[in-house]
C-alpha cells in the first residue's frame, strides 16, 4: 500500500512540475515590451499590463534562469528586465525625461539602470544596451 501511495504521489508531483514548466513557457511567450506603458500617478511611472508578467513575478526567483535568454530580445528584453527587477530588487529605481518629447515625441526611461525610450507607444532599447543588461543580470542571479 505504501508503494502505491508513493507511486501516485510521485506521478502527481511529476505532472505538477511539468504543468508549471509549460505555464512558464506560455507566460514568457506572451510577454512583449509593448505591455509596458508610462502613466502619471502624481509622478510619471512605468506600468506593466500583463497577467503573464504578474504570474512570473509571483513564481519568483526560480524562474530567473528561464528569463535570462530573452534579456537581449528587442521584443521582450525590457519587460523581462522589469519582471526580474520586481523579483530581485527591493526598491525599484525609475527616472524619466521628457526633454526630447516636444521635438521628437520621445519619453526616455531609466528603470533600474536600463535606459530605454518610448516613441509612439513603443518601448525601444538598443541592442548593445540589452546585451550589457543581460550580462549584469547573469552576474546578479549567479551570486
Amino acid at each position: 500500500m505504501k508503494k502505491l501511495i508513493t507511486f501516485i504521489l510521485t506521478i502527481t508531483f511529476s505532472f505538477a512540475v511539468n504543468a508549471q514548466t509549460d505555464n512558464i513557457d506560455k507566460f514568457i511567450e506572451e510577454l512583449n515590451n509593448n505591455q509596458l506603458y508610462g502613466t502619471c500617478n502624481y509622478v510619471w511611472v512605468l506600468k506593466m499590463d500583463s497577467s503573464s508578467a504578474d504570474s512570473l513575478v509571483n513564481i519568483g526567483k526560480s524562474v530567473s534562469n528561464r528569463l535570462i535568454p530573452f534579456l537581449d530580445s528587442s521584443d521582450k528584453g525590457i519587460i523581462i528586465h522589469c519582471v526580474l527587477s520586481r523579483i530581485w530588487i527591493k526598491e525599484i529605481s525609475i527616472t524619466t525625461s521628457f526633454e526630447n518629447f516636444e521635438e521628437k515625441e520621445i519619453v526616455e526611461y531609466n528603470y533600474n539602470r536600463l535606459p530605454f525610450y518610448e516613441k509612439d507607444g513603443i518601448m525601444i532599447a538598443d541592442e548593445k544596451t540589452l546585451s550589457d543588461n543581460k550580462k549584469k543580470w547573469i552576474e546578479i542571479i549567479n551570486k
